[in-house]
């Protein structure tokens, strides 16, 4: 909730400098905190080895792309350029875990845009073997930074691990995750490496076994997007386009629900609240809804139970099928297969 609200204040068009400072603030420390509890909770995971990997298909190319549109924003401030180059003959699907994958990439590619201050970043993913379905993928991710030094090169993935002290007061971090990184791509059948030189850059290599997806087909089950509606702009309080889709927001954490509904006014939609699950199966039956947004943990009925029963509604009923996405702070694996299991549409983590 931290992070949503302090979304929606930076958008508050009456900020003034001073305030506007300290909403950015929130921001960054709020997402900082995040961050780290998210590395703790993936340290915790493997040194347990409690960490299960997926095998669904995925687009590698897409993968990369995702990430370079999440860090674009970051790198056009910091004025330093983007490039990436791909292989060709890696067109298609591949075979693992892209939520893992994503996160190894997205670190590797964060520290080079967090650690060069001119200059730019190369991604490159070729492929360096082949056999039969089997293809051996290097990622290089070369940047024009600050570098490493050699003595420093051997104990950088380490746990805690981020270079020397001025380093870590300047660029803050948990230094977990290369560590984490490595960890997972070693998991994969892979591995990460490094070569540095101080004051010209760095390039960390990634290697990983990936294996071809042969059917080249993915359902991808209820893949659902809130888009803003075209040409909007928030509505004025009271006044609602006819035409603005209508939302069932089911959620019993206040500050949640305050985040939810404040986006929905902010896309100009039409939205019902409900705090529980028997309350969210009573608004279906009396409304037409163009989307529920459930909350998996509830008191009561949970989100997985509701949606039960609305699906057993609707099928009795002979009715359309409302599209449900699961909302929830819990993102373990196996959370999304059990959300889909119940008949939701898709699955959304918080925040």
């Amino acid at each position: 909730a931290i992070i949503g609200i302090g979304h929606i204040l930076a958008r508050s068009p009456s900020l003034s400098e001073k305030q506007s400072i300290c909403v950015k603030t929130l921001q960054s420390s709020s997402e900082s905190l995040l961050a780290l509890i998210n590395d703790l909770l993936d340290l915790a995971k493997l040194e347990s080895e409690n960490i299960w990997l997926e095998n669904i298909p995925f687009d590698l190319r897409e993968l990369v792309t995702e990430i370079l549109a999440m860090l674009r924003v970051t790198a056009t401030e910091k004025k330093i350029a983007l490039a990436f180059n791909y292989d060709k003959k890696l067109e298609g699907k591949f075979i693992g875990d892209p939520h893992r994958l994503k996160q190894i990439v997205l670190n590797l590619i964060g520290n080079a845009v967090k650690f060069t201050e001119r200059g730019g970043v190369t991604i490159s993913v070729q492929e360096e073997s082949k056999v039969a379905n089997l293809e051996h993928i290097v990622i290089r991710i070369a940047d024009t930074g600050i570098g490493i030094p050699t003595d420093q090169l051997e104990s950088i993935f380490n746990k805690f691990s981020q270079g020397e002290n001025s380093t870590s007061r300047k660029y803050w971090g948990s230094g977990l995750g290369l560590a984490i990184s490595k960890t997972l791509a070693e998991l994969m059948g892979g591995d990460i490496a490094v070569e540095s030189c101080p004051g010209i850059g760095s390039e960390f290599i990634l290697r990983l076994p990936l294996v071809r997806d042969q059917a080249n087909l993915t359902k991808r089950l209820g893949q659902m997007f809130l888009l803003p509606l075209r040409n909007s702009v928030a509505p004025e309080a009271g006044v609602l386009s006819l035409a603005a889709p209508r939302v069932l927001i089911v959620e019993d954490y206040r500050p949640n629900l305050l985040v939810a509904t404040s986006y929905m006014e902010m896309l100009g939609y039409h939205f019902d609240t409900a705090q529980n699950g028997v309350e969210a199966i009573e608004k279906v039956k009396s409304s037409n809804y163009d989307a529920v947004l459930m909350d998996v943990q509830m008191p009561g009925m949970d989100g997985l139970s509701a949606t039960r029963a609305i699906r057993a509604w609707e099928s009795q009923e002979n009715l359309k099928r409302t599209p449900i996405i699961g909302i929830t702070a819990y993102a373990l694996t196996g959370d999304r297969e059990k959300c889909l299991e119940a008949g939701m549409d898709d699955y959304l983590s918080k925040p």
